[in-house]
């Protein structure tokens, strides 16, 4: 499974980097985004001076995709990876971190750009579609 992140989803709606064209030869059901995701793209919807437009969009994408929940082992797992974080003078932002714990607990691939800051955080896989 590929777990988006909103920043994958806007260069998608967008056509910036090769977002589309990864995202679009993959078969939807392989591809899931967090709830979390979804809270930072609904939010960002209902800033937009096209709210209308975009939230249509939206929900087309979001009928097509899984929907993946955050829950205790997601929050384990965050908590996890924030230690190891901490422990090496590292940070990346706190919603960041909850949908990194989403992607180790569904042993997801996460889809984000820029990826260099997951890179040596134990058991995630990371791909930058941009």
């Amino acid at each position: 499974m590929y777990l988006l992140d909103s920043t994958v989803v806007t260069c998608f709606f967008t056509g910036r980097g090769r977002v589309a064209e990864r995202l679009l030869a993959i078969p939807p059901g392989e591809v899931a985004l967090s709830s979390l995701s979804l809270f930072e793209l609904a939010a960002a919807v209902a800033r937009s001076p096209e709210a209308d437009k975009r939230r249509g969009d939206l929900l087309r994408l979001v009928d097509l995709i899984r929907i993946v929940p955050f829950g205790k082992g997601e929050a384990a797992a965050a908590a996890a990876a924030r230690a190891q974080l901490e422990r090496e003078g590292r940070s990346i932002p706190p919603l960041q971190i909850l949908i990194l714990g989403t992607a180790l607990t569904h042993h997801a691939v996460l889809v984000t750009h820029p990826a260099e800051r997951y890179e040596g955080i134990d058991g995630i896989q990371v791909q930058d579609w941009y």
